[in-house]
């Protein structure tokens, strides 16, 4: 393969594939990849009917780096999660094997991180987003519980992998487990000053909006938040924002919060103190403590859909 075959192939690997992350994240709804706008579509699906000989090819060939190889394949093997998730989600039956999914996040794990290229700094995360998607979408997991390793051993697993991110994945999920067996400590200064204790929430029911700037899902979720935040506040519904971003973006925070008319308590994690604590591979994580402090909801990946039917839960309505 030339190299001019090769640049074809790579900019129809990010045509085709898109960004797993962009596509998994909004409630299983897998978003079209960018560029198709206005496309001939004979030519596409002529192009598509094509792509998987000359993407094998490429992958095969002197010209994919390691960090190709990693991206793909953990790409395809995101695009096969969803597409099983959404069969599951539809009444659909299918043959993904979950088994398999997990095997294959432990040795991307373990290869990436035995590589000695210089180039895939920025892959060495998919692992983690790969478990994220296992744990956060449960339902094609359950499926195959007979032929899949359990949460625990999973999590047993990967606290002993060699990916920083796959390690701190598995002790958020601990935390997060542990977190359902007492009541939530969580105490800040928010952005306006207003010093925030949840122990003093005790009695309502808070939603907590981890969130950042550069999370579109997330930005497009607060006008439904306020929404619900308005219509239940008066009867016991609060809610607590956490911005994963840098001091140099607190403007921008602040100008998304004008925007959007957001009124709650937000504090800016400089430090990022709450991926570890709350094991956030990706934002939005949305948790729902109840009256009493615990933690009785762990929403991950996007759609707000959940948000009303558990406000209304735990406020007994």
């Amino acid at each position: 393969m030339d190299r001019v075959a090769r640049d074809v192939v790579e900019s129809a690997a990010a045509v085709l594939e898109g960004s797993a992350t962009r596509s998994a994240r909004v409630e299983g709804q897998y978003l079209p990849p960018l560029g198709w706008s206005g496309v001939d579509e004979p030519a596409k699906a002529a192009w598509e009917k094509r792509y998987p000989a000359l993407r094998a090819e490429f992958l095969a060939s002197p010209w994919a780096s390691y960090r190709d190889r990693v991206n793909l394949r953990s790409e395809d093997l995101a695009e096969n999660f969803w597409n099983a998730y959404r069969s599951v989600k539809g009444g659909r039956t299918t043959d993904f094997d979950v088994g398999a999914m997990q095997k294959e996040i432990f040795a991307i794990a373990a290869e990436s991180l035995s590589s000695d290229a210089k180039d895939i700094q920025d892959v060495r995360g998919w692992p983690a987003v790969l478990a994220d998607d296992l744990f956060s979408y449960p339902e094609v997991w359950q499926l195959q519980a007979d032929k899949a390793m359990t949460k625990e051993a999973f999590l047993a697993e990967a606290k002993q992998s060699p990916s920083d991110d796959l390690r701190a994945f598995a002790v958020g999920q601990e935390r997060i487990a542990e977190y359902g067996k007492k009541p939530l400590d969580l105490h800040f200064t928010g952005l306006d000053g207003r010093e925030i204790d949840l122990e003093k929430l005790r009695g309502k029911v808070v939603m907590i909006d981890i969130w950042a700037t550069t999370c579109a899902v997330c930005i497009d979720n607060m006008p439904r938040a306020k929404e619900l935040y308005d219509k239940y506040r008066s009867k016991g519904f609060e809610a607590i924002s956490i911005a994963l971003d840098r001091e140099e973006d607190r403007q921008k925070v602040l100008n998304i919060l004008k925007k959007h008319e957001i009124q709650w308590p937000q504090f800016l994690d400089t430090k990022q103190d709450s991926v570890a604590r709350f094991g956030v591979v990706s934002v939005p994580v949305v948790l729902v403590v109840d009256r009493n402090g615990f933690i009785v909801a762990d929403i991950r990946g996007g759609g707000t859909e959940q948000f009303e039917p558990l406000i209304r839960k735990y406020l007994d309505l």
